[in-house]
């Protein structure tokens, strides 16, 4: 998935919808209030090449939401300013790759986003989970200061954004749907059933 258009769900929701938790840090990447999507790490390993933390896989049975009501890949949003999957460095690869090319961690952004409200790639806004909008790179000063990460889901099609739920199912989404919608359609144990009107 790292150098593909889709990704997984993965970051603790937040906004309407979302978990509330205490915990922060390494402690928050090793619990499953951090992993709410299908796809996540078997676990962690310790500096000392230790396992410090495992997680069971996510199988049809543990889906509670039910299958047909839970993403299991959306599109990646990335600024259309920047289309260039010819660089293997820089900026305009991180749209695609997350900034480190790491996996489910947080801030690196590579086979994994976070749940907000999706990004249309000519937008040159995107939103984070938190609820602030981040202003993405300009053209003119690419390697500024100014957030270049990419976090949102997305996608360069006209007012939607593709996604394939957990039965095999490929949706058309709208990019206007609710950051509460969004966060039912990723956590694959909420309690929530989506109404797929509005969807």
């Amino acid at each position: 998935l790292a150098l593909s258009d889709y990704a997984g769900i993965g970051g603790r929701p937040a906004g309407p919808g979302g978990l509330i938790t205490n915990l922060t840090g390494g402690d928050l990447f090793a619990s499953l209030d951090w992993h709410v999507g299908i796809l996540r790490p078997a676990g962690g390993i310790s500096r000392q090449g230790r396992p410090s933390f495992k997680f069971a896989p996510v199988d049809h049975g543990t889906i509670l939401d039910g299958s047909s009501n839970t993403a299991l890949l959306l599109e990646k949003s990335a600024h259309s300013k920047f289309y260039d999957m010819t660089s293997s460095s820089g900026f305009r690869e991180k749209d695609f790759r997350g900034r480190f090319g790491g996996q489910f961690a947080p801030g690196q952004h590579t086979n994994s986003r976070r749940l907000a409200p999706f990004t249309p790639d000519d937008s040159d806004t995107y939103n984070r989970p938190v609820g602030d909008v981040i202003t993405r790179v300009s053209p003119d000063n690419p390697n500024g200061s100014v957030q270049s990460d990419e976090t949102s889901f997305g996608s360069a099609h006209s007012g939607v954004t593709s996604g394939v739920f957990a039965d095999g199912s490929t949706h058309s989404l709208s990019n206007t749907i609710s950051h509460e919608v969004v966060n039912t359609l990723g956590m694959y144990n909420d309690g929530r059933v989506l109404n797929h009107e509005d969807l």
